[in-house]
């Protein structure tokens, strides 16, 4: 598979074929799978759900990244096609976290929800509730230890572009 990935990303398409039909049936279907899940990632969001942060005199990025993560003990993880998913949230949803270039104290939180009708009717139930369910409760005094919320929101996503240079 190695071969396959490296012409993949190297964008030599025409090598990356040679290679994948080299590749067992199985092999074939964790690629395909693999891609399938990447693809889902280009697929236009319901919304998104920003969050300013700043740290705390003496506290690190890493200190703010481990008080992040959801209670393991609340996640359900899953391991599909070479990555873990901890499924603590019921629906598709990455989360990135940034520092800001010009102040390393600063940290922004976005995370990006891709929620069909009934997600999206769960996710509104639950951002009514937010702050009241235990793992949320947990994670909240957590980050609270490292991290000040300075401001929040949830958006729902009205416009996608590109608007840069193709990868």
């Amino acid at each position: 598979m190695k071969n396959f990935w490296n012409a993949f990303e190297a964008k030599e398409f025409s090598n990356a074929q040679q290679e994948f039909v080299k590749l067992s049936s199985e092999e074939q279907t964790t690629i395909l799978g693999e891609l399938f899940q990447k693809s889902q990632y280009a697929s236009i969001p319901h919304s998104v759900s920003v969050v300013f942060r700043e740290l705390h005199d003496g506290k690190t990025f890493e200190d703010f990244n481990e008080a992040h993560q959801p209670p393991k003990d609340m996640c359900d993880p899953k391991k599909l096609y070479g990555e873990t998913y901890q499924q603590f949230f019921k629906a598709p949803i990455r989360v990135i976290n940034a520092v800001n270039l010009n102040n390393s104290k600063e940290i922004v939180s976005v995370g990006i929800h891709w929620l069909n009708e009934e997600q999206a009717q769960h996710f509104a139930k639950m951002m009514e509730t937010a702050g009241k369910d235990e793992g949320n409760i947990r994670r909240a005094a957590a980050i609270s230890k490292v991290a000040e919320q300075k401001g929040s929101g949830v958006f729902i996503v009205e416009d996608d572009q590109n608007l840069g240079t193709p990868f």
